[in-house]
């Protein structure tokens, strides 16, 4: 048998058959990678089709879609709110607002034959009430007729609860002297002072946080922070003697602090509510006018008492104008929700007269205290648009 050679000297033909076995391999090698490859392709051209077919039906993916983000603030007397580009926020508690919420225009009346009602704080089924010029603080049960004297014979201004405590602080005026005391929910036990009238005058709006209280001390033109663990005070905003300038305030009576210790201040004697950030030294006009001059146009307030702050929307007691005031954060004007905008003062269930405090529920809906018709209203939230 004739035997041949390559020109590296391995013998080829019929006689070789390892060289058989290897040209064998190689090509099996070939037709696997091949069916392989055509495998692969295939799959890919099917998931294209099917995945394709989905999203133009919708049901797989939707190219328009929004992330919807919810935020919960804590529990406290106010509320921080984290806002993305779309969002649904919440007060304290589980209700819903938006911003196309309203509110019923007749009230339902929580508590009625008041004497200088001034505050008002909700616990879960209570309204907890300061009615001053009858020396007392009141609580009303909201699904029946029940009411309890917690405290009697003092001269309760502004109030706030703590509930991880189960207490109230509250201030209380005393010959002429102010101070801020506690007390449990319940009434139950003595009241002891927590604030001394060596560092505050008239008080009417408190904030209970963690272990401090924001005070809204109104003739010192200040809002300070106390810490009851250290028994000392910082200055948050104001400070400065009375001022209408971006570092002044004059006679505040309503405060509001988020979660983030930003602090709305219903700059009452200024007409405007002020925004001071945790540490800054100066206040933002975020309602009302720089000018500090009263009205009752919708860009206008007239001695706002109280502010709530949900999400970016502040509502405000407009006392002297006897209306609340929905305003958003950055607009240059508000809108009316409760009592009027023309025929001023009233006792209907529509109307307000001196409003000097505010709150939400955790649904939503508004309790205010309308102080001169000697009553507290409950209006309800209507989200049947939202």
């Amino acid at each position: 048998m004739a035997v041949s050679y390559d020109s590296y000297g391995n013998k080829i033909g019929i006689g070789n058959p390892s060289r058989r076995f290897t040209q064998s391999r190689k090509r099996l090698c070939i037709a696997i990678t091949g069916v392989i490859v055509l495998g692969i392709i295939g799959l890919t051209v099917a998931g294209i089709f099917i995945f394709g077919k989905k999203s133009n039906n919708g049901s797989a993916i939707n190219n328009n879609t929004t992330t919807v983000t919810t935020t919960r603030p804590p529990h406290v007397t106010t509320a921080s709110i984290e806002t993305s580009s779309t969002s649904t926020n919440r007060p304290p508690g589980s209700g819903f607002l938006c911003g196309l919420s309203t509110w019923n225009e007749n009230g339902i009346i929580i508590a009625e034959e008041l004497y200088g009602p001034r505050d008002l704080f909700i616990d879960g089924e209570y309204v907890y009430i300061s009615e001053t010029l009858n020396n007392r603080l009141m609580r009303y049960h909201l699904g029946s007729s029940e009411k309890q004297v917690i405290l009697s014979d003092v001269t309760v201004h502004a109030m706030a609860s703590n509930k991880e405590e189960q207490t109230i602080y509250f201030s209380q005026e005393s010959a002429n002297k102010e101070s801020i005391n506690r007390i449990a929910k319940d009434g139950q036990g003595e009241a002891t002072e927590v604030v001394s009238s060596d560092y505050i005058e008239i008080i009417y709006s408190l904030v209970a946080m963690n272990e401090s209280l924001y005070i809204c001390d109104r003739n010192r033109h200040r809002v300070i922070l106390w810490s009851t663990i250290k028994q000392n005070f910082t200055i948050i905003a104001g400070g400065n003697g009375l001022g209408s300038g971006p570092s002044g305030l004059r006679a505040p009576e309503g405060i509001f602090v988020d979660a983030n210790g930003d602090t709305y201040v219903a700059d009452t004697l200024n007409h405007r509510i002020q925004l001071w950030k945790n540490g800054a030294l100066e206040g933002i006009t975020v309602a009302g006018n720089e000018d500090s001059i009263p009205g009752q146009d919708l860009n206008e307030l007239h001695r706002p008492k109280a502010i709530f702050v949900h999400g970016e929307t502040m509502f405000i007691a407009d006392s002297y104008n006897h209306r609340i005031v929905k305003w958003k954060i950055g607009d240059s004007r508000g809108s009316v929700i409760v009592g009027s905008n023309s025929t001023g003062s009233g006792n209907g269930l529509n109307q307000l007269n001196n409003p000097t405090s505010l709150k939400l529920d955790s649904s939503g809906n508004l309790y205010v205290v309308d102080s001169d018709n000697s009553r507290v209203q409950k209006y309800i939230v209507d989200n049947s648009l939202c």
